[in-house]
């Protein structure tokens, strides 16, 4: 039979190994795709012209 004392250091050895580890899986952040209304054009038609950028 396993006292509460094992049973209380085992706990805690869990405890302190799953902080150790960074309590979990990390994801890697992803670039939010941008809608194409608010991309900035190559070219624009203008009075004075065609301006290229």
């Amino acid at each position: 039979m396993i006292s509460i004392r094992s049973k209380v250091s085992l706990l805690a050895i869990l405890i302190a190994a799953i902080n150790l580890n960074g309590g979990g899986t990390a994801f890697a952040e992803t670039a939010a795709l941008r809608p194409p209304a608010i991309l900035t054009p190559d070219t624009v038609d203008s009075r004075v012209g065609k301006l290229d950028f």
